[in-house]
């Protein structure tokens, strides 16, 4: 923003200038993307439970986690796991339709599985912990043998969603906000000169401003040849044709 110039009057012209880009933000952010999430089929979420055999070996329960982490990497990639899932091809089963809650200081590990069905979502998760357990057993001299001490069932509810006036709500607020930021940045690249005082700053005391389109209809323009170059007006005034932006 132009230094001579007060924020908040800036601030007003180029909201005034870019309300198109915060309407934008606002449709975008408040109408679109609720509007979408509205649409989206609803998810399921089914997970089955993996625990030790008999006492573990291993010093202390800090190590689970992390190993059972690394162990789980190869389940989204096995066969039996993809076609349960309904997936072809090498692809492995995306992030978002599996995961598992390996807690600290906890020795059950929970294999969760979602998708539009809730059938399929209980298949992935009962063949994704079955696929664990092997993966877990090829350790099972240092640490010990798990396997599935509860099976995942059909879920009957879907998983909760952001839908509804708050998400509405949400998003118009959201987009306002984005927009007024994004003017806020443009402002600053930009450094648009709206008072007499940085005019005079940017000019930097040449004696002629530069040609200016008044936007009455039926005036001459910039392009006209009969237009003179106008002077900087001795008395600090600037000519008429609104803001300008500061050279670069």
């Amino acid at each position: 923003m132009s230094q001579g110039a007060d924020v908040t009057g800036v601030l007003g012209w180029g909201i005034r200038k870019y309300a198109w880009l915060i309407a934008l933000f606002v449709i975008a952010l408040g109408i679109v993307v609720p509007g979408l999430l509205d649409r989206a089929p609803d998810r399921y979420e089914a997970s089955a439970q993996v625990g030790p055999v008999r006492v573990l070996r291993v010093p202390n329960l800090d190590i689970l986690p992390r190993m059972a982490t690394d162990v789980f990497r190869n389940v989204p990639d096995a066969t039996d796991v993809k076609n349960a899932a309904g997936m072809e091809g090498t692809r492995p089963l995306a992030a978002d339709r599996r995961e598992l809650v390996a807690a600290q200081d906890n020795i059950i590990f929970t294999v969760v599985a979602r998708s539009t069905s809730p059938k399929v979502a209980s298949d992935v998760a009962n063949v994704a912990a079955a696929r664990f357990v092997q993966e877990l057993n090829v350790y099972s001299q240092p640490v010990g043998s798990f396997s599935i001490s509860r099976l995942a069932t059909e879920p009957t509810e879907p998983m909760p969603r952001l839908a509804g006036p708050m998400t509405w709500g949400i998003g118009l607020v959201s987009g306002l906000l984005v927009g007024l930021a994004a003017v806020v940045l443009l402002l600053m690249v930009r450094r648009p000169v709206i008072d007499v005082a940085t005019a005079q700053q940017a000019v930097n005391g040449a004696p002629v401003l530069g040609r200016v389109t008044l936007g009455r209809r039926g005036t001459r323009g910039r392009d006209d040849p009969a237009v003179p170059p106008h002077p900087l007006p001795s008395d600090g005034t600037v000519a008429p044709g609104g803001p300008v932006e500061r050279p670069t």
